[in-house]
Order: C-alpha cells, then structure tokens, then sequence
C-alpha cells in the first residue's frame, strides 16, 4: 500500500461527521456548497459555521466543491480564510480557474469521462487547463446521476482507464473518484496508482450523513 496516497471525503453537512474526519486524519475535507440538486448540498451560511468550529489539524485541508458559482459568492469563500481548494465542477473556464488560482487558492477541476466521445478529444479538452489548475479530478457521472444511485463505471471502463493514463504521462496530478471503497480500493490503486482518492458514498450511511465505522476502515486500509 502505498504510503504517500492523499485521501479527500467529500460532502459534508454537519460539524459530527467532519471532527470525526479530521480526527481520523483525512488529508481533504469536501463541502458541496449552494448546489441545490444535491442532497449533500450546504449553504455558504452553513459552511462557515462547520469552519469556525472545526478542531483542524495543520494539515487538513478544506476543499470547497462549486458548481457554476457567481463570482461574488466565490469571493466570499475565499475570503473567509478557510477555503484551501477551489473545487470546480460545473462549467467553469480556464480562464476563471487561472484568476483564482492566482490567488493563491489551489484549483482542482472535474472532468466526466463520457465513454461515447472519442478519447483523444477528451485529453485535448482537458489538457487546455495544465495551466490553470492545479490538480484534474476525472469522474464519469453527474451529480444528478450519482444521487440517483447509479454506479460509476470509470474505473472498470476502458475510455476512462485510457484517459486516465494518457493525462497521466503528461505529468497531470489527477484525483480519482466514483464509486471507491474499502472493498475496491486495493484493484482501483493498483490498476490507476493515483496519488489522491476522492470519496462520498463510499464512507456514508446515507446522502450526506457519514459513517465512522466506514470511515474508520477506509483510513486504516490506507494508512496501514
């Protein structure tokens, strides 16, 4: 197992679930915030107040998950000191990503691998943004979908195994999420060797409320 593996659980809604985390030692903390059609939603109101009174480690980070946010809305994140990461998930250009990023705010991007378009554009698509971010998180699902319940295939799929591996050699730090847990984390690490895992569903008892006894196992598999 390797040991310098970074761990990110994302979607949290309240102060319980995520002391637990950083008690455990998570290196990423996700907070899905003013996105309405996710049951893990949080408002900024909401956020901030998780912020204030969270016991953070040094190195816990706070990963703010946003999905085409007003710019006067991400200015307050960021300026509220406790947003570490602009996580982009909508339609967010370089451009944008490139303004923040220069802020001083680490900018990871997701990308939703689609198995019906061809693999070479997806990289081309993708590679536009080696400047302006900082890390890729490739995914294949929506958000919608994965409310649903609907498994994501990247993993097992061969246009996101490509994908994956041709951003790879060009020397892109990626994030790999969808559908990870303790059960899977062993064939996914030694199929991808990524670098930082991303997961929701995987360490909950349900949409928006954790599980310490899954977290718990997640953490000693890869802290071992």
């Amino acid at each position: 197992m390797p040991k310098d593996i970074k761990i990110k659980f994302c979607g949290f809604t309240n102060l319980e679930d995520t002391q637990a985390a950083v008690d455990l030692g998570v290196d990423y903390l996700g907070f899905i915030i003013e996105v309405p059609q996710s049951k893990r939603n949080v408002s900024i109101e909401k956020f901030l107040e998780i912020c204030k009174n969270i016991k953070k480690k040094n190195e816990t980070k706070i990963v703010a998950v946003l999905v085409n946010m007003k710019k006067e809305k991400i200015d307050l994140l960021v300026n509220s000191g406790f947003v570490d990461i602009i996580q982009f998930h909508g339609d967010e250009d370089k451009k944008l990503c490139k303004e923040y990023k220069k802020k001083r705010i680490e900018i990871w991007k997701v990308f939703n691998i689609n198995e019906n378009l061809e693999i070479d554009k997806q990289v081309e698509e993708i590679l536009e943004f080696i400047d302006s971010t900082d890390k890729i998180l490739l995914d294949a699902t929506t958000i919608k979908e994965k409310e649903q319940g609907q498994v994501n295939r990247f993993l097992a799929d061969s246009i996101g195994f490509q994908v994956w591996q041709k951003l790879k050699e060009k020397n892109f730090k990626l994030v790999l999420a969808g559908g990870i847990n303790a059960r899977n984390i062993y064939f996914y690490l030694k199929e991808f060797q990524p670098k930082t895992v991303d997961l929701i569903t995987g360490v909950e008892d349900s949409p928006g409320k954790k599980s310490l006894t899954k977290m718990l196992e997640f953490m000693r598999i890869i802290k071992r």
